[in-house]
């Protein structure tokens, strides 16, 4: 799926304004295609990919190139909201170590020693009230990149046709996609590994609460229904590969 090609995401955006028609994306120059990042939506993977592929370190800095519906191929990931939040929970909010966790600790927001779920889940529902906040503002340079709505980034490529891949069938759906601009793209994605993997003192699937649930759905309403729509066409591109449609991550 196209990001011009997708209704949820045309709807979500119908009253922002109008979206350029070329933009910034990162270029894999042995392979020819291109990445479009958004936050906590398995970017450190991409990135260190794409690097690995063209022979550089895998921290190093991306090299973007400005885009404009050429003929190469370019994709973007996208993520269900809620296991977007629990990453940055995990990752960002507990624990302390970033900025992020101690302006969240300072404001009263998250406990640092939480151990039970009813603890974690205490920490997530503050923190959510607070970005609920940011978000209902409608400004968007109040909004921590981390948790903005992902549409506003899709904005910027939504008159571009980029495809929309979904980060729980990543490795799968590249390897699809990528075959042949990297043949080689499954022994890549496995030498690899995982990327940016943060401690989680318990499973996060404990924390998809009915509040958590109700609580995302409010602030992500419109990146809920766009990431339905793009896991829908990828589990029926799935049906018709069958055993080639496992993820192998």
């Amino acid at each position: 799926m196209l990001t011009s090609q997708s209704e949820p995401l045309a709807a979500a955006i119908k009253r922002m304004p109008d979206a350029p028609t070329a933009n910034n994306l990162q270029k894999c120059d042995r392979s020819g295609f291109y990445y479009y990042q958004i936050t906590k939506c398995g970017c450190t993977f991409v990135r260190a990919l794409i690097n690995q592929i063209d022979g550089r370190p895998h921290d190093a800095e991306p090299q973007k190139v400005m885009w404009d519906n050429d003929a190469a191929l370019a994709f973007v990931v996208v993520r269900h909201p809620i296991d977007r939040f629990l990453s940055l929970y995990f990752d960002k909010m507990y624990g302390g170590s970033s900025q992020m966790a101690k302006s969240f600790i300072q404001r009263g927001i998250i406990t640092p020693d939480a151990h039970t779920v009813a603890e974690h889940e205490e920490n997530c529902l503050r923190a959510l009230a607070w970005i609920k906040q940011t978000v209902d503002s409608g400004k968007i340079g109040q909004m921590n990149v981390h948790w903005r709505p992902q549409k506003y980034r899709l904005h910027k490529i939504s008159k571009l046709n980029v495809h929309m891949l979904t980060l729980d069938g990543l490795s799968w759906q590249m390897t699809h996609l990528l075959h042949d601009y990297c043949p080689d793209i499954a022994t890549q994605i496995q030498r690899c590994g995982h990327k940016n993997v943060s401690l989680k003192p318990i499973d996060p699937d404990l924390l998809k609460t009915e509040r958590i649930q109700e609580n995302i759905s409010g602030i992500y309403p419109d990146d809920e229904r766009i990431y339905a729509d793009v896991n829908r066409h990828w589990a029926e591109i799935k049906l018709g590969l069958g055993h080639h449609g496992q993820d192998i991550k």
